[in-house]
């Protein structure tokens, strides 16, 4: 998860807002944001929908891009526990679309590309139903 704290440490801002909501928080949340990024992958998939919630805070691009990454290969792991798949940049970039800047989004691609993942991780992230 160098990643993760590689780009808070480059985003002055994104630290420093983290700092504020740690401090307004004190005391509600026992285990720091970066810690709950690093165990995206034993989560349930019932608790991503509040990391997602937090990561929303940081208001940093690439950060969100992270964070998506990651709970998207969770939930990919939950579908199949012996696989090892990685979510494709376009499935990424999609779904931060829809959840951090909620647009509008039009995705074309092949049979099998994994369209379905999308509307299935929406739902799981963010708690809303979609059709």
């Amino acid at each position: 998860m160098t990643r993760v704290r590689d780009s808070l440490k480059k985003r002055p801002d994104a630290r420093r807002a983290a700092g504020r909501r740690k401090k307004a928080q004190r005391g509600t949340r026992k285990v720091p944001f970066e810690r709950r990024i690093e165990g995206i992958s034993s989560m349930k998939l019932e608790e991503l929908a509040g990391v997602i919630k937090e990561a929303s805070e940081f208001e940093d691009p690439s950060f969100e891009s992270i964070v998506i990454d990651l709970c998207l290969r969770r939930i990919l792991k939950h579908m199949d526990p012996q696989s090892d798949q990685h979510p494709h940049a376009e499935q990424v970039y999609t779904l931060r679309r829809l959840i951090f800047l909620s647009g509008d989004a039009l995705l074309v691609a092949r049979t099998g590309f994994g369209k379905s993942i999308i509307f299935h991780a929406y739902t799981v992230l963010t708690g809303k139903i979609t059709i």
